[in-house]
């Protein structure tokens, strides 16, 4: 596993890549430090040492199953998707593998304004499946 640290672990997405698999995690704690670990060949665990004894020993996340229109991989379908792939749309974020994988609901190949309609159709119940718009 790896260890990480930081004063700040608000949002990260780590992602792990070898030649034939690849998994994904996004976590937010106030720990300091985090252990992330191969729980399998496609999930990754993030550990933090809650009683600060140097073991890792309370699991806070686990790489979530895949979700059509969770732009943001915070396991949630949401107004925050559609702002993820509106800000990747103009050119003010750039998306990792897995949020373009995720974010092209119409599976064209490439995140773009029919994804994010998509997605704001699902969230506000004027569809009830993503997978009507495709």
């Amino acid at each position: 596993g790896y260890i990480l640290t930081s004063p700040d672990m608000k949002n990260i997405i780590a992602e792990a890549y070898n030649d034939a698999d690849d998994a994904f995690i996004n976590f937010s704690t106030d720990a300091d430090s985090v252990l992330l670990y191969e729980i399998d060949k496609n999930t990754i665990g993030v550990k933090i040492d809650s009683d600060n004894n140097d073991t890792y020993d309370k699991l806070i996340a686990q790489t979530p199953e895949s979700i059509t229109g969770d732009a943001n991989l915070d396991g949630n379908v949401d107004i925050l998707d559609v702002i993820t792939i509106n800000k990747a749309i103009l050119g003010k974020e750039t998306l990792t593998r897995h949020q373009n994988e995720f974010s092209d609901v119409n599976q064209n190949g490439v995140p773009d304004s029919s994804d994010s309609l998509a997605v704001l159709k699902y969230i506000v119940g004027l569809t009830s499946s993503l997978k009507e718009e495709i």
